[in-house]
């Protein structure tokens, strides 16, 4: 049994790209598809067709929720974010950073 439990605690962390309370803005296809690449397998390349800024987080069990801006708020205000708990940062800062 013990072996079992070593092979579980040495697998690949599967844990998410995105921390939580961080909100990635987007708006470009190619954004996206860099986001698609790194979601281990959750999103693929081109399968959401960018017309706007978006925004990518993630939720409470890890997975990656991608919503229009305009789901967010519907004002264009930036304060929404504080009121969901969410920091908004702009996609190619977050992106250098996962490097």
């Amino acid at each position: 049994m013990s072996s079992i439990l070593k092979k579980l605690k040495t697998t690949k962390s599967t844990s998410c790209i995105i921390k939580a309370g961080v909100a990635v803005l987007f708006e470009t296809q190619e954004q996206f598809n860099k986001l698609a690449l790194a979601s281990n397998g959750q999103y693929q390349e081109d399968s959401i067709m960018i017309d706007g800024i978006y925004v990518a987080f993630s939720d409470e069990i890890g997975a990656i929720n991608i919503v229009p801006f305009s789901d967010i708020s519907e004002d264009g205000e930036a304060e929404a974010f504080e009121h969901k708990n969410l920091k908004p940062v702009d996609f190619d800062k977050w992106f250098k950073r996962l490097k």
